[in-house]
């Protein structure tokens, strides 16, 4: 009925695990928009250098790609806070291997 978890050093009862869902759940949108503001920096990037134009090609592609996985993931549900995890549970971790890929 307890479950044990590394960064606690005491178990969790049942009636708190709602509690701990939600948590989880503020701190994969923080991560969200972490990842978001720091790819917002890159917005208008020109590099120079022998390479540069490829890889200013490249950072507006991979801004793109982010775009998309955002919109995916924003589309799973209006409320991610409140969204079942049935929906956002798959959603997000298809943002995440999309972003880190």
């Amino acid at each position: 009925a307890f479950e044990e978890r590394p960064d606690r050093p005491w178990p969790t009862p049942q009636v708190f695990r709602p509690l701990d869902m939600f948590l989880e759940r503020c701190h994969d949108q923080l991560h969200v928009s972490r990842t978001a503001a720091q790819y917002e920096t890159l917005h208008g990037v020109e590099l120079g250098g022998q390479s540069g134009r490829a890889l200013s090609a490249r950072l507006v592609q991979l801004s793109a790609a982010f775009a998309s996985a955002r919109s995916a993931l924003s589309s799973s549900s209006p409320d991610p806070l409140a969204a079942p995890a049935e929906t956002f549970d798959p959603a997000f971790c298809a943002f995440r291997v999309a972003v880190k890929s």
